[in-house]
């Protein structure tokens, strides 16, 4: 029992995935405050954001560094990222009132939950574990983008009415629509690899 414990903390119980963790819990905060729209709310709630995704790239480094990578880490951050990105693109097609159409968001789900979930199937099914692709990290990296810039546009508009406001938000998400697209067929195409072998 007590080398099943220390078998539980080795593997989940790790600075990277505690930063991790972390990340999932200021969400409900960033959110709240982005929903208060607000000029004080949003900056909070931009600085939340640029936290969680600045703690993203440090967990991923701690954890390479300190040789702390666990199957269990390998599964919580990708999911962190996924509830993160995937809430605050449902937030926006909210406060948004129609200016980005349901597609786009469902995309962004659809995609994050199927290369998940195919991930884990791979892992458990043919003992193979699918990394992270090239195309999974410009798609993080221009997810990432979107949020920051569509907050940043709300701040902006709250002292200075941009005229072409809703062309943006919607020009925003639409390059992180198409690139999220791009990436589930590459990751689709790399997983069917990876089960055939």
């Amino acid at each position: 029992m007590k080398s099943k414990n220390k078998s539980f903390q080795n593997t989940f119980i790790n600075v990277p995935n505690i930063i991790t963790f972390l990340r999932i819990l200021l969400l409900p905060a960033a959110l709240y405050l982005f929903l208060r729209d607000s000029f004080i709310s949003n900056i909070i709630s931009l600085i939340l954001v640029i936290i969680m995704e600045l703690s993203d790239l440090i967990d991923g480094y701690l954890a390479r560094k300190m040789n702390k990578m666990s199957d269990i880490g390998k599964i919580l951050d990708p999911f962190a990222d996924h509830i993160y990105r995937l809430s605050f693109f449902l937030f926006f097609f909210i406060k948004g009132k129609g200016l980005i159409p349901i597609w786009m968001f469902l995309i962004c789900f659809y995609r994050d939950s199927l290369v998940l979930n195919l991930r884990i199937f791979v892992s458990k099914n043919k003992n193979k574990f699918v990394g992270a692709r090239s195309s999974g990290k410009i798609k993080a990296i221009v997810q990432a983008s979107a949020i920051i810039l569509v907050i940043l546009l709300h701040i902006i508009n709250f002292k200075i009415k941009i005229p072409i406001f809703n062309e943006l938000f919607y020009l925003l998400m639409l390059i992180a629509t198409a690139v999220t697209l791009w990436s589930a067929i590459d990751y689709f195409i790399g997983i069917t690899k990876a089960n055939k072998s």
